[in-house]
């Protein structure tokens, strides 16, 4: 409904009105493609920008998995050691003195497999320390008591931490702590006030130098943060060991997805990526302004080549106007003054574009149309013709219907005196003739398949007679479709053609067999099968070929079209269209089989 109001309303319309309408519309398509396109380009830069962040991001995450999990398991190594093991949870002092040296010797192999592990050492349940010995790791002792005395960690558990140098350095010391438990598990008490544990002291310089070496943008930043918002490491030496403030810090954990940032009075486009397990956070910042750096040109060229395509479109549009409407509104007038004026009116052709060409064939129909009312003219003159030739033809018509009655009177005269005779073959024969004969010519062009049997079976009752049984006849026919409709006279041509083509010409007794149903897609298909003489293979594709070739619409209907297969084709084809008719196989020596097919009209 609304594609034939929006016609009605496009056909009421004047032509000029159309063209504004169709200018107007590119200028806005233009606009609007030049907006879709300018932004199109926004979100694919800045989500490629996005996807090249996460993936930097996420290799940033994967080296630090790496180096924590490379801490840890050094830790595991020394406190699952068994001479480490056996050494705190000795009591004997010469015990202790002699194995000494093989544990400092056992952390400080541990601590040469990491080159980022600075120190290794143990802490005892009577708080002395054992291992690689320095001030960090006495700066860090003397920080775990305050926080076990505070209850800030959980004696049992193991985690990283870190602590200022209490020189005033910037630079915290960063550390990681794992409980020894004594290996008889019996032994084991979760709220024990007293543990073994083993300490690694590690250094950044690897997280430093992989951040310094990496940048999405020019400007870009990229940070690894822990929970408290203080800065482990940067790409930026001005941001490391510096807190983000509450407020920044508060924005960030706030994001679960790319968002914009105000960062050192900086517009930033953010990306926030945790780190499990490892309490850190890696944070991106990209200046807003690098993000559509390269969308700005294409943006500028757009909008200056958008102007000047609408300033082309309403100068051409101009033009238009004038090369359309004036030819136009010449043919409109020439068109409205035709029929005011005697004698031939002609329109002068000044172009040779398509309203040249829209003129030349106005005045070559108006030739035509010269022409035609002159063959009116004369076609009247021969209009009383054809009349009288048509009652002639009617008046044959009545003639010829006498012949059939003489010949039905004969019959029936050859019929009485071979019965008088006692001559029953006479009496058969003459019996069928008059059967077929009045069924062929009487009644309508359409008749049941029940009656083309019949007739089918008078025709092979006198072919019996004939040929003294030389060829036996299997007929069967679904009842289905004995009172489906087909044409008078379609199966009696491919019979006869199957005697006395095939069977007659055979030596030895043949056999025709007629089988006929309904098929799976509501077709009547007859099956006309003789084991006759067959046709040979070159004769056979030339009777193909023929069959392929007829065009319903190129009939001769004077031709006879009871006879021959080439003609029933035909008259199927006439009726039904090119979907149905008749297709032939034979082999030369064995026989020959017809197909027919037509459509299934059901009058019962």
């Amino acid at each position: 409904m609304k594609k034939v109001f929006t016609l009605n309303i496009l056909s009421k319309l004047s032509l000029k009105r159309k063209l504004f309408l169709l200018i107007l519309i590119s200028t806005v398509m233009i606009f609007l493609l030049q907006i879709y396109y300018y932004t199109r380009f926004q979100v694919l830069s800045e989500d490629k920008e996005e996807l090249h962040t996460s993936e930097i991001m996420k290799q940033v995450e994967e080296r630090m998995v790496s180096f924590m999990t490379d801490v840890k398991d050094a830790a595991i190594a020394v406190s699952y050691n068994t001479t480490i093991q056996n050494y705190l949870e000795s009591d004997d002092v010469i015990y202790k003195l002699t194995n000494h040296n093989n544990v400092t010797e056992i952390t400080s192999g541990v601590m040469s497999s990491n080159k980022n592990i600075s120190s290794i050492f143990l802490w005892d349940k009577k708080k002395i320390g054992i291992g690689s010995l320095t001030k960090k790791s006495f700066r860090v002792r003397e920080d775990l008591e305050e926080g076990y005395e505070q209850d800030l960690y959980k004696r049992n558990a193991a985690f990283f931490g870190k602590v200022h140098n209490r020189e005033g350095t910037t630079n915290p010391i960063y550390y990681y702590v794992h409980p020894i438990l004594p290996q008889n598990v019996a032994d084991y008490r979760e709220e024990s006030d007293h543990y073994d544990y083993s300490i690694v002291l590690y250094d950044l310089d690897y997280v430093d130098d992989m951040l310094s070496n990496i940048h999405a943008t020019s400007n870009s930043l990229l940070m690894l943060i822990d929970n408290s918002g203080f800065i482990v490491s940067a790409n930026k030496n001005r941001l490391k060991n510096q807190h983000l403030d509450d407020s920044t810090l508060e924005r960030v954990a706030d994001i679960t997805d790319t968002k914009t940032l105000e960062f050192d009075q900086e517009m930033y486009t953010v990306q926030l990526k945790s780190i499990n397990n490892f309490g850190l956070k890696i944070v991106s910042l990209i200046p807003v302004h690098e993000a559509t750096n390269e969308i700005r040109n294409i943006r500028n060229v757009g909008s200056i080549v958008g102007l000047i395509m609408t300033l082309l479109i309403f100068t051409m549009g101009y033009a238009f106007f004038r090369s359309v409407t004036s030819p136009f509104d010449k043919i409109i007038r020439f068109m409205n003054n035709i029929g005011n004026k005697q004698g031939k009116q002609r329109m002068e052709i000044h172009s040779k574009n398509e309203i040249g060409f829209l003129m030349k064939e106005i005045n070559v129909m108006l030739d035509k149309i010269d022409a035609a009312n002159e063959h009116v003219i004369q076609t009247n003159s021969l209009l009383y013709e054809t009349e009288i030739t048509k009652k002639q033809a009617e008046l044959l018509n009545l003639q010829s219907q006498i012949n059939p009655h003489f010949l039905y009177n004969t019959l029936e005269t050859i019929r009485s005196i071979a019965l008088a005779r006692n001559v029953m073959e006479v009496v058969e024969i003459t019996t069928a003739i008059s059967d077929i004969f009045r069924y062929s010519i009487k009644g309508k062009d359409y008749v049941t398949i029940e009656n083309e049997m019949t007739c089918i079976q008078n025709y092979l009752q006198i072919m019996s007679i004939r040929y003294m049984d030389k060829f036996s006849f299997h007929i069967q026919v679904d009842d289905a479709i004995h009172q489906s409709r087909i044409p008078k006279m379609i199966l009696q041509p491919i019979v006869e053609n199957a005697i006395y083509h095939g069977l007659e010409q055979k030596s030895g007794k043949g056999i025709l067999t007629i089988q006929g149903g309904k098929t799976e897609d509501n077709r009547i298909q007859f099956e006309i099968t003789d084991n006759g003489i067959g046709i040979e293979d070159e004769k056979l594709k030339m009777i193909q070929a023929s069959l392929s070739e007829v065009q319903p619409e190129t009939l001769n209907l004077e031709v006879n079209s009871g006879l021959g297969l080439l003609n029933t084709h035909k008259r199927i084809q006439l009726a039904y269209g090119n979907g149905y008719g008749i297709e032939i196989d034979s082999k030369y020596n064995e026989g020959t089989t017809i197909l027919v097919r037509m459509p299934w009209e059901d009058l019962s």
